[in-house]
């Protein structure tokens, strides 16, 4: 029997576990699929003893034995310097070193793809998994490879995509429209459009994405480049994405890779806590608060000594309700850095994953997560706080959930969150719970491939 020949494309080392994950889950259901890897330079020097022992072939693997030391990745291209000298690189006296940083990134890819091809013609592969169509690396490589040789690509689901508002308003990266008449250099205005009031690359990028074939319509939006298909979690996406300029041909709505443990996990709930309650001495007779503890300075938006103040008053807030407390620590987060808050609020740090526990959940706690969703799913009542001006807006569609920008607020928000009757049903049908919460996650990506090997 031909098998289906699989090469997922790993570029960012965030992504890695999740794109791991899905190819064991595939091969689970389906042995005549083979999955190949292709690791960046930068993800094996990371999980360098992680790659030593892949559980899939990689077919760049000898390249990355060579590396000795980090490489500089080609997002330098597109840093954005002071306020002054990005000025300055607006006028005719930066016009030849924007046509030089254009030729440098345009021969990288070029060289990039005489390299990758070659590696790629071992092999007769049938679909690329990429983490998406707007990146820099070596993504629009692939993107060109997959068209040159007519190999699909596929977008999977693997976390919430920045929307335009979050991109402009937390990337250093984006780069604004010139608007001055005189002394501004010819190169940028040839390269504007009159569409756009941002951009979201610098227009050296922008060009050679350009000439090399693959730059995106509308990079803002995932999904709206040289990619064929995208994956997403609900029809309230799939709805958002099309507005955005996505096909609609394109989305293929198939539920989250997490969806499905959790799902068998809510299905026995009631075993599950008892097993819960039992293992981390629980009071049986008390609900069960989980709070997700926000990374404020592990992604720096704030230093560490805001950041334990800000922990202190979530957990004192959340300690007072007398409930049991559970808390979920992101894979960031040093276990043993947060050790000592067992014993100073009475809480219990939680060695599973949040997916295996969160559906026993009386109360979750986050701030603005994907985790949220998957409360709702669960029927668990659940707060968002945000007291650090992130003010996002990609869960304002969910109804069930409170939102908490003051802290004089919170505790009896909390209170009346845990205690109050709600109904899920508006928010279900948005997150498309009775198509994509069933445990056949897995299923449909397997349905998507065969459909788009055999056409």
């Amino acid at each position: 029997m031909k098998k289906t020949n699989l090469l997922f494309v790993a570029l960012n080392y965030q992504r890695v576990p999740d794109q791991l994950y899905l190819a064991n889950e595939i091969i689970k259901i389906r042995s005549d699929f083979q999955i190949y890897f292709y690791v960046s330079q930068d993800i094996f020097l990371k999980y360098k003893d992680l790659v030593s022992t892949f559980p899939f072939p990689i077919i760049n693997k000898k390249e990355c034995n060579k590396i000795s030391e980090k490489i500089e990745k080609p997002s330098k291209f597109k840093r954005m310097l002071n306020l002054f000298v990005e000025f300055i690189k607006t006028t005719p006296l930066y016009t030849q070193k924007l046509i030089i940083e254009e030729s440098k990134y345009f021969d990288y890819l070029n060289n990039c793809f005489n390299k990758i091809n070659s590696e790629i013609n071992e092999y007769r592969f049938d679909l690329f998994f990429i983490n998406g169509d707007r990146h820099l690396r070596e993504e629009p490589v692939f993107l060109k490879i997959s068209k040159v040789k007519g190999i699909k690509t596929v977008i999977p689901y693997l976390v919430d995509y920045s929307d335009k508002e979050r991109i402009l308003q937390t990337s250093p990266n984006i780069t604004k429209r010139v608007r001055r008449k005189v002394f501004v250099s010819s190169y940028i205005w040839s390269s504007q459009t009159k569409k756009d009031e941002d951009y979201y690359y610098t227009h050296p990028i922008s060009n050679a994405l350009k000439k090399f074939g693959v730059l995106s319509e509308n990079p803002f939006a995932m999904g709206a480049g040289q990619s064929d298909f995208l994956c997403l979690n609900n029809n309230h996406a799939k709805d958002k994405y099309i507005t955005r300029g996505v096909f609609e041909n394109k989305i293929k709505v198939v539920g989250d890779v997490s969806y499905d443990d959790i799902y068998f996990q809510y299905n026995k709930r009631s075993e599950v806590k008892k097993l819960i309650l039992k293992k981390y001495k629980l009071d049986i007779n008390k609900k069960i608060v989980i709070v997700s503890l926000p990374q404020l300075a592990e992604h720096g938006i704030l230093d560490w000594e805001s950041h334990w103040e800000e922990i202190d008053f979530l957990l004192s807030n959340i300690c007072k309700l007398d409930q049991n407390v559970l808390v979920s620590l992101h894979p960031k987060m040093d276990k043993n850095a947060y050790e000592f808050i067992e014993n100073k609020y009475g809480c219990k740090i939680f060695n599973e994953r949040l997916r295996e526990n969160i559906a026993i959940a009386d109360l979750f706690v986050a701030t603005f997560s994907s985790t949220i969703i998957w409360s709702v799913l669960c029927e668990v009542n659940s707060v968002v706080v945000d007291f650090y001006g992130l003010n996002y807006k990609m869960y304002d569609f969910l109804k069930s959930v409170k939102v908490v920008f003051q802290k004089k607020e919170l505790l009896n928000a909390l209170k009346f969150t845990l205690e109050q009757k709600i109904d899920f049903t508006e928010d279900w049908t948005k997150l498309s719970r009775k198509e994509v919460f069933d445990g056949q996650t897995i299923q449909r990506y397997i349905d998507l491939i065969d459909e788009v090997v055999k056409s």
